[in-house]
């Protein structure tokens, strides 16, 4: 919230914020806090000069925030700071004959803001370096805490993406790797063992089976003839006798 406001302002380099707690502006009203924390800031720095700083502090007690902002300038004489005080307060109306010569707006549209956005901007004490001190009050109304911020309810969360299937892992054989560094293929084992079935013959063509039969025949005819005894001439002299 404050580093918002710095970096809105020329002489940024120039602020220094110590102590700054861990809390946070409410929504409606972070703009208008920003905004008049600027218009502040922007005041110290050019009120003072550049070889000084605008130290930024803060005080945490029960009912809110305290924002303090010191400068090191010129300050304020009391008619000035009465006026200053009266225009920070965004009770009294803003009328332009009253306004310093060139018109300065910015004081009044803080106090303007401070009112509609239920916050409370002072600058009636004098900075410990001389200059002006200016402080904004921040109620609890106004602020929001982390913690709070968590115990809102959170959005439902989306639904788990479907989780996609397993791969099948591949039955061919994976190559492992010897003792060198070389690949080797196992052979997959079987699943079952599958029967063994009787080689038959091949199937003979007819001609083939016409020729071995006829080779067969012929053998045995061979065979036959040899056993069988033959006549000598004499045996056939004596039967025609």
């Amino acid at each position: 919230m404050v580093r918002g406001a710095v970096s809105r302002i020329r002489d940024y380099q120039r602020v220094r914020i110590t102590g700054e707690p861990l809390l946070l502006v409410s929504s409606q009203a972070v703009e208008a806090v920003i905004l008049a924390l600027a218009e502040l800031l922007d005041n110290a720095a050019r009120h003072s000069s550049p070889s000084t700083h605008v130290q930024v502090a803060f005080t945490t007690g029960h009912n809110g925030v305290t924002i303090v902002i010191e400068d090191a300038g010129i300050g304020l004489t009391p008619e000035e700071r009465a006026r200053v005080t009266a225009r920070l307060s965004g009770q009294a109306p803003v009328l332009l004959t009253q306004m310093p010569n060139p018109p300065r707006f910015g004081i009044s549209v803080t106090g303007v803001l401070a009112a509609r956005y239920g916050f409370r901007v002072s600058a009636d004490q004098e900075s410990v370096y001389g200059g002006v001190r200016a402080v904004v009050y921040l109620p609890n109304d106004r602020l929001a805490t982390p913690a709070a911020r968590q115990t809102q309810p959170s959005p439902p969360s989306a639904a788990p993406a479907p989780q996609a299937a397993p791969a099948v892992a591949s039955q061919a054989p994976v190559p492992a790797e010897r003792p060198g560094g070389l690949p080797q293929r196992r052979r997959r084992a079987r699943h079952a063992a599958e029967p063994v079935r009787p080689r038959q013959p091949p199937m003979q063509s007819p001609t083939e089976a016409g020729t071995l039969g006829a080779f067969a025949r012929g053998r045995r005819a061979a065979q036959d003839h040899r056993s069988t005894p033959t006549a000598s001439p004499a045996d056939e002299g004596n039967t025609t006798r």
